[in-house]
């Protein structure tokens, strides 16, 4: 899912694993393994444009605090960075 907002397009990507990979794997560590429930991730891409130009510089991945912590406090990062460059 994406959404295109104020210059940034907002992206919600849901990831689960396939049963196939865990066939071999002994029940009691299927239980154990929380990753077998998949899971979320959400990110943001600022000038996503500029994703596919040639004359663009290399885009820049930027990770926060993660999960209940707001990301808003890198927002202003944007009028830093070069205009050539998106922003992940």
């Amino acid at each position: 899912n994406a959404d295109y907002n104020d210059g940034y397009t907002a992206v919600r990507r849901t990831f689960v694993p396939s049963n196939s990979s865990s066939e071999n794997v002994p029940q009691n560590e299927k239980k154990q393994n929380k990753t077998n429930q998949g899971y979320t991730l959400f990110h943001k891409v600022f000038r996503p444009e500029l994703l596919d130009s040639e004359e663009a510089g290399a885009p820049i991945v930027v990770l926060h605090g993660g999960p209940s912590i707001p990301s808003d406090y890198l927002y202003p990062m944007v009028d830093c960075i070069l205009s050539n460059r998106s922003i992940v």
